[in-house]
């Protein structure tokens, strides 16, 4: 929603593709559609030589770097090995959390999911893996400004 903003601040990094979403307010699938499609139609630099591609929510700040190498380690794993495609979802106490490393293959399928579908329910009803990580921060998101408050807080040592 606030694409302008967000292009001028990012737009000139050469680490990263601002991709446009023009349908937000269609929700997180179509978000993820315009993403990896810019990314997969060569707009990412190394697109083509990936297997897939990471989800993770803006309001998910206190997902940790570790946790996302370790779930593309996951992924490359499973490549080197030549497995079938999976989606690989961060896990803590045997619930699914984020991010969610979604092979570039599982693409066109996506593309003709309804708008109004869920991709985790269409995910977890084909072939996937957990890949286990410590901690709870692939649970918190930050809906409100009072989450935000308290992460802040949390963080900084003042809870």
């Amino acid at each position: 929603c606030e694409a302008a903003r967000l292009e001028e601040r990012y737009g000139g990094r050469p680490d990263l593709l601002v991709v446009r979403n023009d349908q937000w307010r269609a929700g997180m699938l179509g978000s993820i559609r315009t993403g990896a499609a810019a990314a997969l139609s060569g707009g990412a630099a190394g697109a083509s030589a990936a297997s897939g591609f990471l989800v993770l929510p803006a309001d998910m700040p206190l997902v940790e770097a570790a946790t996302l190498r370790d779930v593309m380690l996951a992924a490359r794993r499973r490549a080197e090995r030549r497995l079938s495609p999976a989606a690989l979802f961060a896990s803590s106490g045997g619930r699914l959390g984020h991010p969610v490393w979604i092979p570039y293959a599982f693409l066109p399928a996506i593309m003709e999911l309804d708008p109004g579908a869920r991709l985790r329910d269409w995910l977890t009803a084909g072939p996937w893996e957990p890949v286990p990580v410590p901690g709870e921060s692939i649970f918190i998101d930050l809906d409100t400004p009072e989450e935000y408050r308290a992460a802040l807080a949390s963080v900084s040592g003042n809870s």
